[in-house]
C-alpha cells in the first residue's frame, strides 16, 4: 500500500457530467467575492467549487462539493478566495483546509497566514501535497506542531481491484459474493443517475438506512459512532431534493422486490469516484460485498480509482476499509500552534 504517493495530475478539460470550464469560468469572473468575511456552502456556488476542484485535480474527498454540502452543518464549513485560491475553513476544528490553487511558495504561506491573522480567522492548516509537507520543517522552526492526522485518511483503491476480486487477500470477499449469488440468484441490480431518481425510490433507501442504524446502535455504545449515525441519517433523509443539482449516482440490490443494500457516489475527478455512503441488510449474506463489487464494476472501465473515504477514527469503520486492501492512503497532516 503506497502512503501519500498521491499528486495531482494534469487535467485539461473534461466532460465530467455538465462541466463546462469556458462557462464556470466566465462565471468565476463576475462573481462577487467578499473577502472581509466568509461565505456559506451553498448549492448556488457549486459551480466556484467545481471550478476548482476539477481544474486543480485534488484526490481528498474533502475537496468534493457534495461533500462539504452534506457535512457543511456538522463542521460549519465557510469560504472565500484569496488570491486565486479557494480558502475553506473547518469552523468547528478551527483548521483551514489545504488551499486549491496554484501552490503557495513558503514565503506566500506566510503572507496567507498574517492575511488570516488581520481577519481573525484561525491560522491552523491542513495539508496532504507533497509539495506542501516538505515545509514541515520550516514551521516546526516556527513553533508549528506537525501531527498526522490517521483519523481523516482517505482510502484509495484501483477499481479494477475491487471489481474483480483476485488473488489470496481477497478470498473471504469474493466468498461472500459468490454465497450471495448462490443464494440470491434473482437479485436486481439497478443504477440511476441524477436526473433519473425518484424520491419514492430513495426513500426506501432511506428506511433500510434506518434500520441498519438501528441494528448498528444496538451493537455499539460509543459515543462517537452514534454522533456520526444519527448526522449521516439526516443527511440521507434530506438528501433527494438535491439529486438532479449534485449529480449522484444511486445504485440499488433488490432481492424479492425488497432493496437490500444501496450507493450513493458522485466524481470527484476525471480519474476518481468517490463513494459517499453505503448501506445494507446485514439479514442477507453477503450483501455488503455485492453492493462493493457490482459498484466497482459499474466503474472500473471509467474510473481508475475509487475514493471510500476517511474512517473518522471508528475502529470498526477502519476494520472495514483496511479488509479491501487499499492501494493508496491520503494521510492529511495538520499544522497548529499552541496558545
Amino acid at each position: 500500500m503506497n502512503i501519500n504517493k498521491y499528486e495531482r495530475i494534469s487535467m485539461g478539460k473534461s466532460n465530467i457530467e455538465d462541466f463546462e470550464f469556458e462557462n464556470i469560468c466566465s462565471k468565476l469572473k463576475n462573481f462577487e467575492y467578499d473577502i472581509s468575511g466568509f461565505n456559506e456552502i451553498n448549492i448556488e456556488y457549486k459551480s466556484i467549487f467545481n471550478y476548482y476542484f476539477y481544474k486543480y485535480n485534488h484526490n481528498l474527498c474533502d475537496f468534493n462539493f457534495n461533500n462539504l454540502f452534506f457535512w457543511k452543518d456538522l463542521y460549519k464549513y465557510k469560504w472565500f478566495i484569496y488570491k486565486d485560491r479557494l480558502i475553506i475553513l473547518n469552523s468547528l476544528t478551527n483548521f483551514i483546509l489545504e488551499p486549491i490553487g496554484d501552490f503557495f511558495s513558503f514565503s506566500e504561506l506566510l503572507d496567507f497566514i498574517g492575511f488570516c491573522a488581520d481577519k481573525n480567522i484561525p491560522q491552523n492548516l491542513i495539508f496532504y501535497s507533497e509539495f506542501y509537507l516538505k515545509f514541515k520543517d520550516k514551521f516546526g522552526s516556527l513553533g508549528y506542531i506537525i501531527e498526522e492526522d490517521r483519523d481523516s485518511a482517505n482510502y484509495i483503491y484501483l477499481s479494477e481491484n475491487l471489481a474483480n476480486l483476485a488473488g489470496r487477500k481477497f478470498h473471504s470477499k469474493k466468498n461472500l459474493v459468490n454465497q450471495f449469488l448462490r443464494k440470491y440468484p434473482s437479485y436486481k441490480f439497478y443504477n440511476f443517475v441524477s436526473e433519473e431518481i425518484d424520491c419514492d425510490v430513495f426513500n426506501k433507501c432511506f428506511e433500510l438506512a434506518k434500520r441498519w442504524y438501528n441494528k448498528k446502535n444496538q451493537k455499539n455504545s460509543e459515543d462517537k459512532i452514534d454522533e456520526i449515525v444519527k448526522y449521516e441519517l439526516g443527511i440521507l433523509e434530506k438528501i433527494c431534493k438535491f439529486f438532479k443539482e449534485l449529480y449522484l449516482y444511486l445504485f440499488i440490490i433488490e432481492v424479492d422486490q425488497k432493496i437490500i443494500a444501496f450507493s450513493v457516489a458522485s466524481v470527484q475527478n476525471k480519474n476518481m469516484i468517490t463513494v459517499h455512503f453505503e448501506k445494507f441488510d446485514s439479514d442477507y449474506i453477503g450483501a455488503s460485498q455485492m453492493i462493493n463489487y457490482l459498484v466497482s464494476n459499474y466503474f472500473k472501465s471509467k474510473y481508475k480509482y475509487i475514493n471510500r473515504e476517511d474512517d473518522m477514527g471508528i475502529e470498526s469503520l477502519r476494520n472495514s476499509k483496511l479488509s479491501y486492501n487499499p492501494d493508496i492512503l491520503i494521510i492529511p497532516f495538520k499544522f497548529y500552534k499552541v496558545k
